[in-house]
């Protein structure tokens, strides 16, 4: 820790105390290693780290076309054209005091409860982050005094939902999103799915590139569904359930593959609803990475600890959006 310290000090002369929110400490460290542990949108949404506070994204908004030209002619002129989307970090925050006592039971230098409190940390934050990216409305009524009167009609006023747009908020209320897929109550299908990649069109064109997300009731259904593992089902289907096939091993939360597309079970993701999207649409922002704080509070015999994050969230391509709306709410049996 001394070394560290030294690292950090230097780093405040060189760069006026700024980059140094940039160095985790080891606390901080760990507890992020939590979060990528419990989170689904990290490791499917492009993320670009905010030398400021807020940031601007470069983003194509139309390009070039190639024609044929006669020998000797002169080439036919087109134009690439770009915009951004801007960047603009809102921080996240939780606090909690232990009482010293909890520390003295297991023995100071024990290391097991301080583990407990950096994944208690890291559970509240992973699950802020997805609300936030998922669910988020930054037109929602949020006035509710304290968490425990919050309903679902009017949110917390610091419910971390108040934060962004969320996906699923971007692809049901936004003019540009692609038409929806009516599901009428039913389960998720391979139909459903196709109707999905026609809807996004161009940005359908990569199956690598295309995700879809559905809550947890879409995903127990899609993984007891008895025509997935029909032998007469399509060999790419049929592999894709028998081997879980796509990227498992580097992002949690995969069900299986339909046409090409894998499909991801989010926690936190709407009743009743998924979304299919380009996967470079969606871009989170991490103006600082997680920090980590503690204090002796020596009238009180306790010891707080603060954990905060600096991040932001915008959509690029409105259009490479198309939620399924209107799945069945209930589990299969």
């Amino acid at each position: 820790m001394g070394n560290l310290n030294l690292v950090k000090k230097a780093m405040q002369v060189v760069s006026g105390g700024d980059l140094v929110n940039f160095l985790p400490s080891p606390m901080a460290t760990k507890v992020i290693e939590y979060i990528r542990d419990l989170t689904i949108v990290r490791g499917l949404f492009k993320e670009v780290f905010m030398p400021g506070r807020t940031y601007k994204v470069p983003k194509r908004t139309s390009g070039m076309a190639a024609y044929h030209a006669l020998d000797g002619a002169e080439a036919e002129q087109t134009s690439f054209q770009s915009g951004a989307i801007t960047l603009t970090a809102k921080k996240l925050f939780a606090q909690s005091i232990v009482d010293e006592e909890s520390f003295e039971d297991v023995g100071v230098n024990d290391p097991g409860l301080l583990e407990l409190i950096l994944q208690d940390f890291a559970g509240a934050m992973a699950e802020a982050e997805e609300y936030a990216f998922l669910q988020g409305d930054t037109t929602h009524t949020a006035t509710a005094i304290t968490a425990d009167t919050a309903t679902a009609a009017n949110w917390f006023r610091f419910d971390p939902r108040v934060m962004f747009d969320g996906i699923f908020t971007i692809a049901d209320g936004s003019a540009d999103a692609a038409d929806e897929v009516a599901c009428g109550a039913a389960d998720l299908t391979p139909t459903f799915i196709n109707k999905a990649l026609f809807n996004i069109g161009k940005y359908g064109r990569n199956k690598a590139m295309v995700k879809c997300l559905i809550n947890s009731t879409a995903a127990a259904n899609l993984r007891i569904d008895a025509t997935l593992k029909d032998a007469s089902m399509t060999g790419l289907m049929l592999s894709s359930y028998i081997t879980g096939l796509g990227n498992v091993a580097v992002t949690n939360g995969l069900v299986t593959n339909l046409f090409g597309v894998d499909i991801y079970e989010a926690p936190f993701a709407p009743a009743a609803q998924g979304v299919v999207f380009h996967k470079d649409s969606p871009v989170i922002g991490d103006r600082r990475l997680i920090k980590v704080k503690s204090e002796e509070i020596i009238k009180s015999d306790q010891r707080r600890y603060v954990v905060s994050e600096r991040i932001a969230f915008e959509n690029q391509w409105d259009e490479s959006l198309s939620l399924l709306a209107d799945l069945s709410t209930t589990v299969s049996t």
